[in-house]
């Protein structure tokens, strides 16, 4: 009895350190960029972050623009699409739950070389490029992972 009483003692506690996480990075295992952050910047970002619905056939932005927003893939698949020098429309990248769509914002330069489709209908997570741009001023280990 005893060491089954211990047991559940022991339990009980890992299931309080579970939820603890669960509190301080709720969202964070919906996307693979996000559940790398540290519990402090995962806290300073999250509040700017806007959940929404990503549909089939719908494009973030085009080439040569730079986008307003970068989106944090939570379900669903984004394509990275480019024309080949004979006119032929090539994905050049896929992008998932592990990903984030639309760092044009952040990189300085002259527009996008591609243009993201959503390609499986889904959601993600928005971020306004300036509050990304301010996020990664502050902290480089944000910046670092973001160009993994």
């Amino acid at each position: 009895m005893k060491n089954h009483s211990a047991l559940l003692i022991r339990w009980g506690r890992n299931l309080r350190r579970l939820d603890q996480r669960m509190l301080v990075k709720p969202i964070a295992n919906e996307n693979g960029v996000l559940s790398d952050l540290t519990p402090a910047v995962y806290a300073r970002l999250t509040p700017n972050l806007k959940r929404v619905r990503l549909q089939a056939g719908s494009a973030f932005y085009d080439i040569g623009s730079t986008a307003d927003h970068a989106w944090f893939i939570t379900s669903g698949i984004v394509s990275l699409l480019t024309t080949t020098e004979a006119g032929e429309i090539i994905e050049a990248a896929a992008v998932g739950r592990e990903g984030v769509v639309g760092l044009s914002g952040i990189t300085k330069r002259n527009g996008m070389a591609f243009w993201a489709q959503v390609q499986i209908s889904g959601e993600a997570l928005q971020l306004d490029t300036k509050t990304l741009q301010s996020m990664i001023e502050r902290e480089i280990a944000f910046y670092k992972l973001l160009l993994i």
